[in-house]
């Protein structure tokens, strides 16, 4: 097999496991979209020490600590988006389905949830990744299971999301199907 050939297959592989209650994510792009939020907060911290080594920023005391304020906080925000760009992923089970994009989490009931289907997140140059569509209310994009690297022609690659997409339509009805036992 050739390398082009490797690097197909690899392209055409699932990514992550299509299962109920498990997390269903591409980890290589969830995680690096969250080191590279690290390494922007590491490089705040290090123009933070550079500015505190410097004795014309360290004169006034209060715009010192003003602009260290500034540049650990805005280290802290990169952080904070690390973590929740390394939590995005998709949850079914029998009760619900959790998205979780990295900047808000929904929440709803396997019913609610009418299937996936290829489309593209952001208005112009978005991402080519599954989208929820809801019984009501507006589609839910699962910026997580989407497709990574630069993209010029978008109906490639949603052809590509097509077999995800129907993996996912596929659980989802085995879950809507199963009946909920009662608790006793």
């Amino acid at each position: 097999m050739s390398s082009l050939d490797h690097a197909t297959a690899a392209r055409s592989a699932p990514a992550s496991v299509v299962a109920p209650n498990v997390w269903i994510r591409k980890a290589r792009r969830t995680g690096t979209f969250a080191v590279l939020a690290y390494v922007n907060a590491a490089a705040w911290v290090a123009i933070s020490v550079d500015v505190a080594s410097k004795s014309q920023f360290t004169s006034h005391l209060g715009s010192f600590v003003v602009m260290l304020v500034f540049l650990l906080g805005v280290a802290a925000l990169s952080v904070i988006t690390g973590l929740r760009l390394a939590s995005c992923g998709l949850w079914m089970s029998q009760e619900k389905v959790v998205v979780v994009g990295p900047l808000r989490t929904w929440t709803l009931g396997v019913g609610e949830v009418e299937g996936f289907e290829p489309g593209v997140r952001g208005a112009r140059n978005g991402t080519p990744c599954p989208v929820l569509k809801r019984t009501h209310g507006r589609p839910i994009c699962v910026w997580a299971l989407g497709r990574e690297g630069l993209i010029s022609s978008y109906d490639r690659f949603l052809d590509e999301l097509r077999p995800l997409c129907e993996e996912l339509n596929e659980l989802l009805h085995t879950l809507d199907a199963v009946p909920d036992t009662p608790v006793e």
